[in-house]
């Protein structure tokens, strides 16, 4: 099965991964990446069981927060639920999904469900996917934040099976011990 990232993601390696494949080793034994952002070259490395063992980190929490919830069935299966029922109750009307934006940005979560229902909001409705930092696009919120993106969450509990994922400076990552 092929996995790709349901996000946009500044800097984002999607449309080179054929050239940073022809970099990659065989097999590994251990793929680590330290700072997966929207996560393309993993993807590509699990679509093609490059490796035994996959750990994934990224500092940014609100990031970190969406693979976590998406790891888990469950939880994915109730984010793409509440991200629909959301989506819905905008009624395509780009003035409300401002609205929206502009008083969730301010929010402060330390709840980790919330953080990530929110990350994949904003990565939908901002220039470039730009997360909460970003500036409000109204084309972005109709043309990206649709069912079929939200649908994209859906093969990800069995991309993110066994996978390690953390919440780490990527130092702690790179000089962890490991071979192969």
């Amino acid at each position: 099965k092929r996995f790709r990232s349901p996000l946009r993601y500044p800097g984002g390696k999607q449309r080179a991964i054929e050239q940073i494949a022809r970099l990659f080793p065989e097999s590994a034994r251990e793929y680590r990446e330290p700072l997966v952002g929207g996560g393309s070259v993993f993807f590509h490395a699990r679509s093609s069981n490059f490796a035994e063992k996959y750990w994934i980190n990224d500092k940014f929490s609100e990031l970190f927060a969406l693979w976590r919830a998406v790891q888990d069935e469950e939880t994915c299966a109730r984010l793409m639920r509440d991200l629909e029922i959301l989506r819905l109750s905008f009624g395509n009307d780009p003035e409300k999904i401002k609205k929206y934006f502009l008083q969730a940005r301010a929010e402060k979560t330390a709840d980790r469900y919330r953080a990530a229902l929110l990350f994949f909001f904003f990565n939908r409705v901002t220039f470039s996917g730009t997360t909460r930092a970003g500036g409000f696009s109204s084309a972005a919120s109709l043309r990206r934040f649709t069912a079929s993106s939200i649908e994209r969450l859906a093969p990800l509990p069995q991309a993110l099976a066994d996978v390690q994922i953390t919440n780490l400076d990527f130092e702690d990552v790179i000089l962890k011990p490991g071979r192969g």
